[in-house]
Parts: C-alpha cells; sequence; structure tokens
C-alpha cells in the first residue's frame, strides 16, 4: 500500500514536472530572446591597458629597485670583509653577525643592521607603491564575461529551438506510423493536460529534446566563446596586473634604475677600495711557494700563527695587541684558502 502510494506519488511529480516544462519552454525562449535581442557576435573591445600604466610610479619603483640593489651589495660587501678580515659569525645570531669583541666586528654590525634596515624599508615602500596602483586598475574582464554568458545563452537557444522544429516533424512522422505508442507515451509524460484525441507527445518529447540541446550547447559555447577575446590585449593586461601586484617579484617587471646610487654610493664605494690594497695570495701570507706540500703549509701556519698567540701579546700595548688580531686573522684567512684550494682539512 504504501509503495504503491509513493510510486502514485513519484508518478504525479514526474508527470507534473514534464507538462510544465513543456508550456514553460515557448514563454522562457520567447522572453530570453527579446531580453537578449541586442546582444550579437561582435565582443567587446577590451580596453588599452596602456592608458592605465602609471609611468611615474615605475620610475619610482626603478628607482627603489636601485637602492634596493646597492644596500644588498653593500650587506654582501661587509660580510666579504669580514670573512677576509678573519671575524668569524656567531652562532646566538644565526651566523649572520661578527664577534663584537673587536672593533671592526662591532663596526661591521653597525653597517649590517643599516643596511638590512635599509632593505626592509625600501621593499615597503615598492610593496605599497605597487598596491595603491594595482588596487586602481579597473575589472578589464567583466564586460567581456558578461558578453560571453549572454550570447552563449543567445545561441544555446537558437540551438534549442532548431533542435524543437526538427524533432518534432521527426516525432510526429513516427506517431503517423505508430500512433498506439505515441498516444502510450503522452499517457506516460503529461499529466492529463489535453483530451486524449489530442496528440501533442511528439511536441513533448521535442521540447524534452530541446532542453538537452540547450544544455549541451550552452556548456560548449561558454567554453569556446572566451576564444574571441584580443589575445595581445588580455596579454597586456594580464601582464599589467602581475605589474603591479605585490605578490610578484618586482624585479621581473621593472628596470632597475641604479644612476642615483651609482653617482652617490658607487664612487666612494671606488674610492674605498682603491684606497685598500689587494690581499697577497696565500702562500705569500704564509711564506711558502705555490706548490709547497700540505705538510710544509701546516708547518708554516704553525710557525706564523704562534707568534701571535694571544698569551705572547698580552703584555703589548692596545695599538700593538690591535695590530697582532689582525695580522693573525690574515694568517687564518690564508690558512683557510690553502685548505680550500689543496682540499685538505
Amino acid at each position: 500500500m504504501a509503495f504503491s502510494a509513493i510510486v502514485a506519488v513519484v508518478t504525479f511529480l514526474f508527470q507534473f514536472a514534464v507538462t510544465a516544462a513543456f508550456y514553460a519552454l515557448p514563454l522562457a525562449a520567447g522572453i530570453t530572446l527579446v531580453i537578449l535581442r541586442e546582444v550579437d557576435g561582435r565582443s567587446p573591445a577590451l580596453p588599452d591597458p596602456g592608458d592605465f600604466d602609471d609611468a611615474a610610479a615605475s620610475r619610482m619603483v626603478a628607482k627603489l629597485l636601485g637602492q634596493q640593489q646597492h644596500w644588498a651589495m653593500r650587506h654582501r660587501d661587509q660580510h666579504d670583509r669580514g670573512s677576509r678580515e678573519g671575524l668569524h659569525l656567531t652562532r646566538g645570531s644565526g651566523e649572520t653577525r661578527f664577534d663584537t669583541r673587536g672593533r671592526l666586528g662591532r663596526e661591521l654590525n653597525a653597517s649590517l643592521d643599516e643596511a638590512e634596515a635599509a632593505v626592509l624599508r625600501i621593499e615597503d615602500a615598492i610593496r605599497e607603491t605597487r598596491f595603491d596602483v594595482g588596487s586602481g586598475l579597473p575589472e578589464w574582464r567583466s564586460g567581456f564575461e558578461l558578453w560571453t554568458r549572454r550570447y552563449a545563452v543567445k545561441l544555446s537557444i537558437l540551438h534549442a529551438v532548431v533542435a524543437f522544429g526538427i524533432a518534432t516533424v521527426v516525432l510526429y512522422v513516427w506517431s503517423l506510423a505508430r500512433p498506439d505508442a505515441a498516444y502510450a507515451a503522452q499517457d506516460v509524460l503529461l499529466w492529463d493536460p489535453l483530451p486524449s484525441r489530442v496528440l501533442i507527445s511528439p511536441m513533448v518529447g521535442a521540447s524534452l529534446l530541446a532542453y538537452a540541446t540547450f544544455a549541451v550547447a550552452l556548456r560548449v559555447h561558454r567554453r569556446r566563446l572566451p576564444d574571441r577575446i584580443d589575445d595581445d590585449r588580455a596579454r597586456g593586461w594580464l601582464h599589467l596586473e602581475a605589474k603591479w601586484s605585490p605578490h610578484t617579484d618586482a624585479d621581473d617587471y621593472f628596470e632597475t634604475d641604479r644612476s642615483e646610487t651609482t653617482r652617490d654610493g658607487g664612487q666612494s664605494e671606488r674610492r674605498e677600495e682603491a684606497r685598500q690594497p689587494p690581499e697577497p695570495p696565500w702562500h705569500e701570507v704564509l711564506g711558502v711557494s705555490a706548490t709547497a706540500s700540505e705538510a710544509e703549509i701546516k708547518t708554516a701556519y704553525r710557525e706564523a700563527i704562534k707568534g701571535y698567540h694571544s698569551d705572547r701579546v698580552a703584555s703589548l700595548g692596545p695599538k700593538l695587541r690591535v695590530l697582532a688580531e689582525e695580522e693573525s686573522k690574515r694568517i687564518n684567512v690564508a690558512y683557510d684558502a690553502a685548505r680550500k684550494a689543496r682540499g685538505f682539512r
């Protein structure tokens, strides 16, 4: 009893849905075509991305990148100088800072702090500038996406109407050969809309096919219509969005302008480098030949370094102790270079 009731309810709902869909088809198609009558196959033109690029902001970011590169190079130079002088990086700093027991270590650490603070400050300025410009860019996709949706619906309805007409003719021809089957199909599909003597089941079947055609055509058109977009303009917009996004690498989109840093800082750095004589090769510092054996190098190192041991220079004056410390570091750097060159520990 309960099963029969369930079957009856399901059958009624099915027939009611098919009947409603059948009578709603011409109404829905007609209203939609009237609404979309002005939509045609011409896709809307995308605005020129060049009109929305900010040349002044681009120059500003380029200069900031030049300054950032300058400070990054200065940071690296301080580390290189500390390495040349034999200073050791402390574990407590994550091996980013030198031992502060010597004057040079303190000076280098201060320079490293200054360089890192400058790099972070410049990074924030670049990110803020790019965000300000990027947030003001128009939503260039919206017009094209709206046209794609509307034109896809219009084309799909036209395809569905054609499918409905063809299927109606085919099914009515079939009904002439099989009228009993056509009337039986009408009893199954429809909810008593008309007397049984009026045969409309071919149109009902055609309407179901029209709905299926609409669904398939809509899927196809919404996938193909975006291909009509102006590729050059679209690529230009994608590049512009990436250029002014704070989440992309600025170096990939801006030319680094180092004119100011070269004019101001570069000359002073070159003068400073010119004042510093080049370091002699390791074998000259250790007092051995360039082809000396491993044993000769180790012996020369021990003989050279023991003269500058802290116990031996403790009684000397402050200036002499500083000189002894610097010479000890120079010998250690030369010995490290020798070990790397010869591949021994």
